[in-house]
């Protein structure tokens, strides 16, 4: 019975690789693993020292995972939230708020496509986050008024800062929506900071 040679047509690996074509596989062979130790394993050379993937890895972890982690559990208690509340989002809504962002895309000259794309993220995404926004409307939105005076005072104040051709009514309308804006954002912050303070979170 012959004996099999290593991978070798001739059983001789110096006639082999005085083959053009078997020195041309192990090029092949040693550039790809050159490639796949750069990619995928080294992560970059800092003078001619590499800092391994696996160290990136962790590292990332360590600063991102806790924020990513936070952003889980606040949109995980929103949706516990407006389920306790019975709080449900139509597709009316979805598709009305989802026509608002495609109207602000084409004041700026942009596709909602471009647009999404230059946000890095996916209209899946945006529809997920509206739908977070609407829900957090309907439980702390509701109660949110501007007074006359409060109105008066901006106007007053900010003046200076407003479309110099609009009309007193529409002056009015831009501050009270900023106004209403403002207060909003004060109280989901509130909200949301209590959700996390009374929640019960087990993580590792």
């Amino acid at each position: 019975m012959k004996n099999k040679k290593e991978n070798c047509c001739c059983g001789n690996w110096k006639k082999c690789l005085n083959s053009p074509w078997q020195v041309i596989r192990v090029v092949v062979l040693v550039l790809g693993v050159g490639f796949l130790f750069r990619t995928k394993i080294v992560t970059a050379w800092v003078n001619g020292k590499p800092i391994y993937r696996s160290a990136y890895v962790r590292e990332l972890e360590t600063q991102a995972g806790e924020q990513i982690l936070d952003t889980l559990v606040t949109k995980e208690l929103i949706m516990q939230a407006a389920k306790e509340n019975k709080i449900t989002i139509t597709k009316e809504e979805l598709a009305e708020e989802m026509k608002a962002v495609e109207e602000l895309a084409d004041q700026q000259g942009l596709t909602l496509e471009k647009l999404l794309e230059l946000q890095g993220i996916s209209k899946s995404q945006l529809t997920e986050e509206i739908k977070l926004q609407k829900m957090i409307e309907k439980i702390v939105g509701q109660d949110v008024e501007v007074s006359d005076e409060e109105i008066s005072q901006s106007l007053e104040e900010n003046r200076q800062f407003l479309d110099a051709t609009a009309t007193e009514a529409e002056l009015k309308e831009t501050v009270t929506n900023q106004l209403e804006q403002q207060k909003l954002t004060e109280k989901v912050r509130e909200w949301i900071g209590k959700l996390q303070q009374e929640a019960k979170v087990v993580s590792w």
